[in-house]
């Protein structure tokens, strides 16, 4: 057993200026860290200030003697935090950047400053109730429409508005109000409304990777928990395109029918759910529309500026100027919470617009005027698409330290917010995401390459992540889903970027796809197995193995698995879309067992909508190519070789027979041919190749279920042979049966939709 970090003791001999009356929790635990820091670490954390602060300031921490005066006067800046609790978490991260610090070594000191603070104060009533200004009749109007209606049903809340108008904070409140439970599903980037059903089944503790609507509806008429709200966020892309619109309201009305108080559905969007109540599908939808602020904009641009930096009157004339956008305003107050301009001439600078959709004039003021090297950061990590983690903006920034205090120096400035409680997990408002994207086009910015390259280091990541989610899904299928679900959005965004990635991107953006001389990669490539970066359940901070000779370091066989885990992520035209893309970039950068297994990848989905002269053409094609291959004994290229024979053995079967059996997967095409033998022999050739090189695996039960599929649909075939019947049935349930047990044994519970 490790023993425990000896504490460190102060070089320097106690100063005067250390002397400073120490009042409070958070000054006596400031005092204890300065006296054990190292003289080079003082240095970093100057050197660190240089580079995020402006001018003025920079002298005044170059005249600190201490750590301690450097904390205090940053304290007495007020630009790290509007309480103590704030103030400690950015000193933190300001010291996790230099060379000694552990906060291991302060553990201790620190559980017990929180829990005397906590004797103090509730933090997290101040953490409910802080953003929450000039809502309060908007607070109090929807509350008395979910308290007027007594029927016992789920109630339904659309929060529409602005973007940037504070919807899902608001919808935090009002959960908080209530005093209920908060069940929280981000739907940014979810394309279909199966995923939403996926999505609300794990959250309340279903890990199934299939389900069919009326389980869900089921199971939230039964859920009898906590008083919870389920806030669907974000739903703006499933409201905007039709062939999702429909079945999301219908959704939405199948949850209001459920008999049941104890759970509200609270759906946030800037696009109305109803356009004619005469023709709405729900009975009694409660409307919350959030306007920009009527009253408390003042109050609003107070807290966020700091109330010693800006007068009522001048944060009245402020609010005003910016029409009451609490966006406008986060993102003005940036400027003023950091000093670099005063609230006079920002109020001169804002004369100039003349309309209060001119965001992108306020983010521009507010981009310019941060330091370069947060300039920097800030553009890099508006690559991420939803939350991300300080380990992800690591690998992103690619800046081989620490990055929490450059993040939290922007938390700080209003422009990225941080999860409240556990691990953080940092997120950007669409509206600046979108404005620092458009940068990389304009030349005068300088900043194209830079997000290039912050691209490519963001798909290398999660292809690594991807990877990761696929082996665990294999083995432990809730942990694995959990992951997905909570970074659902930047692994959809990979995809994107991926499937984006043409010949003519690569031409005009080299940075974008080459990072490494000689460095063209195949993104999800089967033909280059390598090691996937291994995620700390816990912590969620990646594990590198050093030890070559151990065996922890296996490669994997093939990645094939990571087919399942696109299943839960996209559509069938959208898996379509993306296999059509890998097998082209494959073909161009003359890849071509890539080709090939894209190939048989792209035929199995489009025989899901029942393309079979199109399937039939690149299958065809897939196998002249695996047979023209110099190396068909590489165990890669036989996988792909298996996936051809699998595919080759297997058809969508017919609607009407999907929707009577609920069957996901493929049915036999060559047995409704009569072509029983042909169908089994093509089964047969790939659950060989699957069970020497992959053995129980989640691909080899696959196949083994197929067999039964083709059983069972020959013996329908023979119905007026009694015998006949019962003989190939009893082999389709025992192939069937063997399948089962096979997912059961190797992800440790019954979830047989994976097959």
């Amino acid at each position: 057993m490790t023993p425990p970090p000896t504490p460190r003791r102060s070089k320097r001999t106690l100063r005067k200026s250390q002397l400073v009356p120490l009042v409070t929790p958070f000054r006596r635990l400031l005092q204890k860290i300065s006296l054990s820091m190292e003289d080079e670490d003082l240095g970093t954390i100057k050197s660190l200030l240089w580079d995020t602060q402006n001018e003025e300031r920079r002298e005044r921490y170059r005249s600190c003697g201490s750590a301690l005066e450097v904390f205090l006067q940053l304290e007495e800046e007020n630009i790290i935090g509007d309480n103590d609790d704030e103030r400690l978490e950015y000193i933190l991260q300001l010291l996790e950047s230099t060379e000694n610090f552990g906060r291991g070594y302060f553990k201790d000191d620190i559980d017990a400053y929180k829990v005397e603070l906590e004797n103090e104060e509730n933090l997290q009533r101040d953490h409910v109730t802080f953003d929450l200004v000039g809502r309060d009749d908007d607070m109090n109007e929807l509350l008395e429409k979910i308290d007027t209606d007594q029927r016992e049903h789920v109630k339904v809340v659309s929060i529409t508005g602005l973007g940037g108008v504070g919807k899902t904070t608001f919808a935090h409140h009002a959960c908080a109000r209530q005093e209920r439970e908060e069940i929280f599903i981000d739907l940014r980037e979810v394309t279909s409304v199966e995923n939403v059903h996926l999505k609300i089944m794990r959250e309340l503790g279903y890990p199934l990777i299939d389900c069919e609507p009326e389980r869900v509806y089921a199971t939230i008429r039964n859920y009898s928990d906590e008083e919870a709200v389920m806030i669907l966020d974000n739903a703006d892309g499933l409201l905007e395109k039709r062939e999702t619109r429909e079945q999301f309201l219908e959704t939405l009305a199948n949850f209001e029918k459920q008999r049941n108080n104890q759970i509200q559905m609270f759906v946030t969007t800037r696009v109305h759910l109803i356009a004619d109540e005469q023709e709405s599908p729900f009975n009694n939808l409660i409307l919350s529309q959030l306007d920009v602020l009527r009253e408390g904009g003042a109050e609003l641009v107070r807290k966020l500026a700091g109330k010693d930096i800006i007068s009522p009157k001048e944060a009245k004339d402020l609010a005003d100027r910016c029409g009451n956008w609490p966006i406008a305003i986060r993102v003005v107050c940036s400027q003023l919470r950091d000093g670099t301009v005063k609230p006079g001439d920002m109020l001169n600078r804002l004369k100039t617009l003349q309309n209060i959709k001119e965001i992108r004039e306020f983010m521009l003021q507010a981009y310019k005027s941060l330091p370069l090297r947060l300039q920097h950061v800030l553009v890099q990590i508006s690559v991420f698409a939803g939350p991300f983690t300080e380990e992800a903006a690591e690998e992103v920034l690619d800046s081989g330290k620490k990055v929490g205090f450059l993040l939290m120096e922007l938390k700080m400035r209003n422009l990225i917010s941080a999860s409240p409680g556990g691990p953080s997990r940092y997120d950007m408002h669409d509206l600046l995401r979108n404005f620092l994207s458009s940068l990389r086009v304009d030349k005068d910015f300088g900043v194209g390459q830079i997000i290039g390259k912050a691209e490519y280091r963001f798909k290398k990541y999660y292809e690594g992540r991807m990877r990761d989610v696929a082996k665990t899904m294999k083995k432990e299928l809730e942990i694995a889903l959990k992951e997905y679900d909570d970074d659902s959005a930047n692994f959809t965004q990979f995809l994107h970027l991926v499937v984006g990635e043409t010949a003519d991107v690569r031409e005009r953006y080299p940075s974008s796809t080459k990072h490494e001389e000689g460095d063209d990669r195949f993104w999800l490539d089967p033909a280059e197995p390598e090691m996937a970066h291994h995620q700390d359940q816990a912590s969620g901070k990646k594990k590198e193995e050093k030890d070559q000779g151990s065996d922890k370091e296996k490669k994997e066989k093939h990645q094939a698995s990571v087919g399942v885990l696109l299943e839960q992520m996209l559509t069938v035209d959208e898996r379509i879309r993306f296999y059509n893309s890998r097998m082209n970039a494959a073909k161009e950068q003359g890849k071509w067992q890539c080709a090939a297994e894209m190939m048989c990848w792209l035929a199995e989905n489009i025989l899901q909508n029942q393309s079979f002269q199109a399937a039939r053409r690149f299958l065809d094609e897939a196998f002249k190519t695996l047979q023209s291959l110099p190396n068909r004994d590489v165990e890669t290229v036989r996988l792909s070789l298996a996936r051809y024979h699998y595919v080759e053995g297997n058809y969508v079967e017919m609607f009407r027979t999907i929707r009577q059996s609920h069957t996901p997967h493929l049915c036999v095409y060559y047995s409704q041919l009569g072509q029983y033998e042909e169908n089994v022999q093509q089964l047969q050739k790939a659950l060989e190749i699957q069970s020497e090189i992959l053995k129980d695996d989640i691909m080899t039960a696959r196949t083994v279920n197929s067999l039964g599929y083709a059983h069972h649909h020959h013996a329908r075939t023979l119905q007026s042979n009694p015998v006949g019947y019962m003989n190939i049935l009893n082999q389709g349930l025992e192939r069937h049966r063997q399948a089962y047990e096979m997912v059961q044994r190797d992800i440790g519970g019954p979830f047989f939709y994976i097959i």
